[in-house]
């Protein structure tokens, strides 16, 4: 910006001035690129930016003389926040080196068939060199937020730590529990519930 508050273009943009002291003959003309300018409203320059008013200036409101005084509308209701909580995720890593989402039902064995309890659930071989797992040794199932084992009438049993499940009843799970279907182990790993 030059003195006078005008934009100064860059250079190359326009003809030189001419010297009026110079020779004109020796002068190269070129011809003139005219760039419309706007002048800065007085003020503020236009890159300022807005600063918030005051209480005192928030609150003033002009009216006609005579006019009755404005009565304060309410401020506009804002709609609640809501917080959605994405339910937990469970994960089974078993001995052999798989891993499998729960997204429902599963029965799990060396050659795992549905029964009659759970005729809809997925079906789970596991590899048991040891051959401790029966052919349909057990089921996990959601509960709502919580993983449940049932204990399929299997040979060998699922235990949980030190404790043998009863055949047939149901059994909740804690995140990050190790069980085992006879001698094979089966980590049952939950994701934290997610806030949104």
């Amino acid at each position: 910006m030059d003195a006078d508050g005008f934009i100064v273009p860059p250079p190359g943009i326009l003809a030189p001035r001419e010297d009026p002291h110079e020779d004109s003959s020796t002068v190269e003309h070129r011809p003139s690129v005219r760039i419309p300018t706007v002048p800065f409203p007085t003020g503020k320059p236009p890159f300022a930016t807005a600063q918030p008013a005051t209480p005192a200036e928030a609150q003033t409101i002009e009216r006609p003389p005579g006019a009755a005084p404005a009565t304060e509308q309410p401020a506009a209701p804002t709609a609640p926040t809501a917080t959605v909580t994405v339910p937990r995720r469970w994960m089974l890593q078993f001995d052999d080196g798989q891993s499998i989402p729960v997204a429902g039902t599963l029965v799990i064995g060396r050659n795992p068939a549905a029964d009659s309890e759970h005729p809809a659930a997925a079906t789970i071989s596991v590899t048991d060199p040891r051959r401790s797992v029966s052919k349909t040794h057990a089921a996990v199932e959601l509960d709502g937020d919580a993983l449940v084992i049932t204990d399929l009438h299997s040979t060998n049993g699922v235990s949980v730590g030190d404790v043998y499940l009863e055949a047939g009843t149901p059994f909740r799970l804690d995140a990050d529990t190790i069980f085992h279907l006879g001698e094979f182990a089966v980590r049952a790993i939950v994701s934290a519930p997610v806030q949104r």
